[in-house]
């Protein structure tokens, strides 16, 4: 027999009101349930650990995507490799830049510089950056991903500055879209002869033409 994961009501009309938001929660609540999880941050530590249990509450609780790693796991062994942190000092955080918080206090960890390091600031090294470019401004140590708001190191963490950074990010996420997507490149394509052949129609381009051929 099947399981079933959910339900609607119907009738649902308009769908606008009643079925599409219901269908994106729905769709949310299986991604978050089943779907693989972005980690900003990284917890290494014992299984069972009090203090290691005690920090994944603390970014539950603020909402900041993270994974948990067992000290003796062979993943943990490669981070522990990677980082260079000390396996005698648990738990530790390994932030989104490569940067590692050795057993560190609740305030340490909400530190108020954010979470997230972007552009200049990425230490390309640590953070094992695969492109030549160095990231651009509000990208982070992953490729096309941009942070900008109360997430990122350096922010003024007010309302008006996120809406600020997000608009700057803009352009570069563009760009780096443009660059790299298939479809953004068949998109520009497609937008330049759209502009040639609205100009062919133009009634003074014609005439031009036809005085040019006479």
């Amino acid at each position: 027999m099947g399981r079933l994961e959910n339900y609607l009501h119907k009738p649902w009309s308009p769908p606008e009101v009643h079925l599409y938001p219901a269908v994106g929660e729905f769709l949310a609540n299986w991604t978050r349930m089943h779907g693989p999880r972005m980690e900003i941050v990284r917890v290494l530590g014992e299984d069972p650990s009090p203090r290691a249990r005690e920090i994944r509450d603390l970014l539950e609780r603020n909402g900041i995507p993270h994974g948990f790693y067992r000290a003796d796991a062979e993943d943990s062994l490669r981070l522990i490799e990677k980082t260079r942190l000390d396996p005698t000092r648990l738990p530790a955080v390994v932030l989104l830049d490569g940067d590692v918080l050795s057993d560190p206090t609740n305030a340490e960890i909400m530190d108020a510089k954010g979470f997230i390091v972007t552009g200049t600031d990425v230490n390309t090294e640590s953070a094992d950056w695969p492109l030549d470019p160095p990231p651009t401004r509000f990208e982070t140590s992953m490729p096309g991903v941009f942070a900008a708001g109360d997430v990122r190191s350096g922010s003024a963490k007010r309302v008006g500055s996120a809406v600020g950074e997000g608009a700057v990010a803009m352009p570069f996420i563009r760009e780096y879209l443009k660059a790299r997507c298939p479809w953004g490149q068949a998109s520009r394509s497609a937008r330049a002869a759209s502009r040639r052949s609205h100009e062919d129609r133009r009634p003074g381009r014609s005439h031009d033409r036809a005085t040019d051929s006479v």
